[in-house]
């Protein structure tokens, strides 16, 4: 696996299709689109997903029903394709995207379903672990096709967990055809001039804290209201603007809090930058997350960050140097004792504001010059592209590729009507954010094997 790519030359890379976009997302595309690389305009398109199954032609779901790969086509054309998640059918020439390989490879759409979510993270039945088996090695095969020219990871750590996922479900030969088309790219967004971080710094004033978190639970908002709760309550005065969805049993519950905070039940990209480009610190208890696209904007920012540790965020070390981040062990103790850490974290930053601004002044130039700028996503995006422009012969993907051999049948689904199907999933009173992990599933995949 590259970690960087070779260095470019000077050709033109000219139009890449970006999508399908209905799978984009608002801050890593957003910024893409906006600060793309030299020689290169993205034009964003919807595809047409093409699921590949087992139930016939009639009336198939891909959140009611289990399928075996979701692949995606643009058309006919010679454009290069930067696909997000998916395969791409029928184009000699495309990259994929993984912010999380256990998305794609274990769930899909089908991650809308309860009943199916139960199952992926409880233990693992034989039957379970063998359809996610077929189901792994079906999208390994399509992303190790030779029409692919680069599987992007947005992370080292998503990159490993990839590998220890073809491990456990005995799936190492497909390791080594990965990892020869795998590299690591962090997502990026422009840094804010140095002078505006310095003048938000240049003098200590009342700390301006941030949380930025659309789903109540998945992000931890009753930590966090609990801990700024707590600190107001022993005379730490600051200011407290909460992003996200609070619902109605929270509203009732922390309104001596609410009263004394700016909140925000949703607001556009635009609008949070802009609250980052005021605040000083993010807060951000979230356990889990598959890249943490809010670091990357709080970096960029020039805010100190506090955030949880623990295997649900392996990559924090990768975004952030040791110094760049107060770090709260999730893994030990309970849930009063990880608020108490939380707690302190954000003491310690408002105790200390030359401490807090070396902080944010350190992500900043990280933001700026280091790995997760625009300059290296941009160099490192440029070389994928070019080298998988100059290829030549290469194939097409065609779902015969997945299907020989196999009483499979597709189902072709235009992006309108995809959205509508999951539109009506997100309908089900359920928060429209889930963190995708195998439960005490893995060793099933062994036991089963007879090891």
């Amino acid at each position: 696996m590259n970690s960087r790519p070779d260095k470019r030359n000077d050709a033109s890379i000219g139009s890449v299709i970006l999508g399908s976009r209905i799978d984009l997302h608002p801050g890593i595309h957003g910024s893409l689109r906006s600060s793309p690389p030299a020689g290169c305009r993205y034009i964003t398109k919807n595809g047409e997903h093409v699921f590949v199954h087992s139930h016939g032609r009639g009336g198939f779901s891909p959140v009611r029903r289990n399928h075996w790969a979701e692949l995606v086509s643009f058309g006919a054309g010679s454009e290069l394709v930067h696909s997000v998640s998916w395969p791409v059918l029928g184009r000699r020439h495309w990259v994929v995207e993984l912010d999380d390989f256990g998305y794609p490879a274990f769930a899909g759409r089908r991650i809308l379903s309860a009943s199916f979510r139960r199952s992926l993270q409880q233990d693992w039945t034989e039957a379970f672990t063998h359809n996610m088996r077929i189901r792994t090695e079906c999208l390994v095969r399509a992303y190790t096709h030779e029409s692919c020219g680069a599987v992007i990871f947005m992370t080292l750590a998503a990159a490993r967990s990839a590998c220890d996922a073809l491990v456990e479900l005995q799936l190492e030969r497909w390791i080594e055809p990965l990892i020869g088309k795998a590299v690591v790219i962090y997502p990026a967004t422009q840094a804010l001039p140095a002078e505006e971080i310095a003048r938000k710094w240049d003098r200590q004033r009342r700390l301006k804290v941030l949380f930025c978190g659309r789903a109540f639970r998945a992000k931890d908002g009753e930590l966090a209201l609990t801990v700024v709760r707590r600190l107001f309550e022993r005379g730490h005065h600051f200011e407290f603007t909460y992003v996200g969805h609070i619902p109605a049993w929270a509203h009732d519950r922390f309104r001596d809090v609410l009263a004394q905070i700016r909140v925000f039940e949703s607001l556009p990209r635009r609008s949070v930058l802009a609250l980052m480009k005021d605040a000083h610190v993010l807060f951000h208890p979230s356990p889990n997350e598959s890249v943490g696209m809010v670091f990357l904007e709080a970096a960029a920012a020039g805010l100190a960050v506090i955030a949880s540790e623990g295997p649900g965020l392996p990559q924090l070390s990768e975004l952030f140097s040791s110094a760049g981040v107060r770090s709260v062990d999730r893994v030990s103790g309970n849930q009063i004792e990880h608020e108490r850490r939380f707690e302190a974290a954000l003491e310690a930053c408002l105790r200390s504001w030359a401490r807090t601004r070396a902080i944010g002044f350190r992500n900043h130039r990280r933001a700026r010059d280091g790995a997760i700028s625009v300059l290296q996503r941009n160099e490192a995006l440029a070389s994928i592209y070019e080298s998988t422009l100059r290829r030549q012969g290469t194939t097409p993907l065609h779902v015969t590729d997945l299907v020989a051999e196999r009483n499979w049948t597709s189902s072709r689904i235009g992006a309108r009507r995809l959205l509508n199907i999951v539109s009506d999933g997100w309908s089900r009173p359920t928060e429209p954010y889930f963190t995708l992990h195998p439960g005490a599933a893995w060793p099933s995949s062994r036991q089963h094997a007879g090891e």
